[in-house]
């Protein structure tokens, strides 16, 4: 099992981050997740801050939203079927920056017409200021490290009218442990199993995920943890142009 050592972030690789990646294992990884999300909580609670972002909307509205780092596009048709049962019409624009990962992602959404899968570094990609109304961030931030996590909730909250929705794990001894024992449970994929212990021990704690935000020059809006070691976090720029 992992090292429970979590007084700092670690910098090792995921396995889903290596450049060039099987096929049949990356889709099993992506399906784990996806599964993960649902019955821990990640996929609930994105759609529920999405629900408190949107409560004064009328029915109708529309929404485009960026989902950043998508993976295998989970949490974007997830959002489709929220929209749905909310009444919004809803355009997603689901980005992840490794090909292989972002055809997955296309094959996933396959007569999902709502959703966008574009193969771009969202670090790097330029939309016109205030473009989406909301952007997501699930179990993306850990990829990166300090630096590019701030350049990159920077980039988000300039292309959001309403703001950046982040959720991730959170970073402990217990969470390593946790997360060690049900990778091993519920899943035989390699990918899966070395890569949840090791999510862990790169994700961030609240202060530091408020101490980012803050260090971006974004309004922390609310930071709090959920069961099953996840953190969420609401950053909206200082001025937010968006209008219920």
């Amino acid at each position: 099992m992992a090292r429970l050592t979590t007084a700092a972030r670690v910098q090792r690789k995921e396995a889903l981050d290596e450049e060039v990646l099987d096929a049949a294992e990356l889709r099993g990884n992506l399906r784990d997740l996806e599964q993960f999300n649902r019955w821990f909580g990640g996929t609930n609670a994105v759609l529920d801050e999405l629900s408190r972002l949107t409560r004064d909307l009328q029915p109708g509205a529309r929404l485009r939203i960026l989902d950043a780092g998508t993976g295998g596009a989970d949490i974007a048709r997830a959002i489709v079927g929220w929209a749905a049962r909310s009444g919004y019409r809803v355009q997603v624009v689901a980005c992840d920056r490794h090909p292989q990962v972002a055809a997955a992602a296309r094959e996933f959404c396959a007569g999902f017409s709502e959703i966008e899968v574009v193969e771009t570094d969202v670090l790097e990609a330029r939309w016109p200021d205030g473009f989406f109304d909301f952007a997501v961030c699930a179990l993306t931030l850990h990829h990166l490290d300090d630096g590019e996590a701030l350049t990159l909730l920077r980039r988000l909250a300039e292309a959001t009218r309403g703001g950046v929705i982040v959720s991730d794990l959170e970073r402990s001894a217990l969470a390593v442990a946790g997360v060690w024992l049900a990778t091993r449970l519920l899943s035989r994929n390699r990918m899966t199993r070395h890569d949840g212990p090791l999510s862990v021990r790169r994700a961030f704690r609240p202060h530091e995920l408020v101490r980012l935000g803050e260090r971006a020059g974004l309004r922390v809006e609310r930071c709090y943890r959920r069961p099953f070691f996840r953190i969420v976090a609401v950053f909206a720029r200082a001025e937010s142009v968006w209008r219920t």
